[in-house]
């Protein structure tokens, strides 16, 4: 992606926080890759880190914590993933 689809500006990869809130619970993801207009903002996500945000975010309500604010870290979700690492269970995340 090089400009903004809304007003044709620069675009530059940034590590931005991510949230998400759904029935008065918040989640926080720090250190999101994220395509951001120099001019107006924007923010673009591609596919693989839509990907990423989707399975931590479900996960992180499967484990069925009852904090209403829970932030996670980006990178950190995405060494364990990659590392196919267990959780408390035995399963992969």
């Amino acid at each position: 992606m090089k400009s903004c689809y809304y007003c044709g500006s620069r675009v530059e990869l940034r590590l931005i926080e991510y949230m998400r809130r759904r029935g008065g619970r918040k989640w926080i993801v720090r250190n999101v890759p994220t395509y951001v207009c120099t001019e107006c903002g924007e923010g673009y996500y591609n596919a693989a880190v839509v990907g990423v945000l989707d399975q931590l975010l479900y996960d992180c309500r499967m484990r069925g914590s009852t904090s209403r604010i829970t932030i996670l870290d980006y990178d950190e979700s995405l060494e364990k993933s990659e590392s196919g690492q267990k959780d408390d269970k035995g399963q992969s995340p």
